[in-house]
């Protein structure tokens, strides 16, 4: 416990909020924080904002607030990218209101943190509070992404999740997850560029994904290089005389931002087939953001007319393994190309399966 003296005193910012007050404190170089032993009004130690499925819901997409969520866990899966050595995603299915399940996604540096921590335990948590969650509608389904702000309390780590913890202990042992052991991590498979094509050809219609090394040949113009997304949903915004409209946000004045959609035909041996990548896999590869090459705001053409940057143009002709997301669509006959989830130098290992059980120590 401390007392905090000489800060600043600012209104919160209107985006990404992490508490309901209407102002914030700042510190400044005259700060000061005194350890005290006790206080006159006790300060509660936990605050957690939590919403409902239906407040999540109309959350999404608005990068308003980010709440805090809590449900009994019935699925994690991680997928370790041996490439990178790193622990490059885990999807951690919950279930909320009235058994309603809604997955939370963590990635990158939290999802490393997140990895360790299930490595450290022995039985899969049964309970999760996760904090600072930034919901998004991806596909028409709601997504809880985890940000860098994010924590995670398991089991009876917390007063919150102890109390959901131990009303999930009175249920039958078949209505119940405890003591589950963890799957393991996910195999990214790799296949060369004529595997997938038949795979896509004789197998059902499905999601997997998988990994594929071939050369880019050139890059596909038709459709330009980049596209103006709108800046809550991501989806391509409709041009009108002065104005961009947003008709998934059923937003007329949507603010536009400038991102990735770079078509790529490439090869490996005599097979040939088109990949797509967007914002995330390019920007990673390149090193810079599209919006910082084009600005849409100030610019009366339409991006079809943008010309292509020479960094772009530098990748054709360079051999790269590509990690590719299959959808159902992709099994049909009216798909002609492949989404591109990551982009990694070949010249690395290619990334590999790693089965290590987690588990989570349910008698903290």
């Amino acid at each position: 416990m401390y007392e905090l003296s000489g800060f600043d005193v600012t209104r919160s910012n209107s985006h990404f909020k992490l508490c309901d007050s209407v102002v914030s404190i700042r510190l400044n170089e005259f700060t000061k924080m005194v350890e005290v032993a006790a206080v006159a009004n006790p300060i509660p130690t936990e605050m957690f904002r939590f919403r409902t499925l239906e407040e999540l819901m109309a959350l999404a997409n608005t990068n308003v607030h980010l709440p805090d969520i809590i449900g009994e866990v019935s699925d994690i899966r991680t997928t370790y990218n041996d490439h990178a050595q790193t622990t490059q995603r885990v999807m951690v299915t919950i279930k909320v209101d009235n058994d309603a399940t809604v997955c939370v996604s963590v990635f990158d540096s939290v999802a490393e943190l997140l990895h360790k921590r299930l490595e450290a335990g022995v039985v899969q948590p049964r309970v999760m509070v996760a904090t600072n969650i930034n919901p998004k509608f991806v596909g028409g389904r709601l997504y809880l992404n985890a940000t860098s702000g994010t924590h995670f309390y398991f089991d009876n780590e917390v007063t919150a999740s102890r109390t959901l913890f131990e009303q999930l202990s009175t249920r039958p042992e078949n209505d119940t997850t405890s003591g589950k052991q963890y799957r393991g991590v996910k195999k990214l498979e790799p296949v060369s560029l004529g595997e997938l094509n038949n795979y896509v050809l004789n197998s059902p219609p499905q999601s997997i994904e998988f990994l594929c090394k071939a050369r880019i040949v050139s890059l596909e113009t038709t459709n330009g290089w980049c596209y103006i997304s709108c800046a809550k949903c991501s989806k391509k915004l409709q041009r009108g005389i002065s104005s961009f409209t947003c008709t998934t946000c059923f937003n007329a004045s949507a603010v536009g931002v400038v991102r990735y959609r770079v078509e790529m035909h490439v090869e490996s041996g005599e097979d040939t087939a088109v990949f797509v990548a967007f914002d995330s896999a390019m920007s990673k590869l390149i090193g810079v953001r599209a919006a910082e090459v084009a600005n849409p705001m100030g610019q009366g053409e339409d991006p079809l007319g943008y010309q292509i940057p020479q960094f772009l143009q530098d990748i054709v002709g360079n051999a790269y393994i590509f990690h590719l997301k299959l959808t159902e669509f992709n099994f049909s006959g009216n798909h002609k190309s492949f989404t591109v989830a990551r982009i990694f130098d070949p010249n690395d290992r290619i990334p590999g399966p790693t089965f290590a059980p987690h588990y989570i120590d349910q008698a903290k």
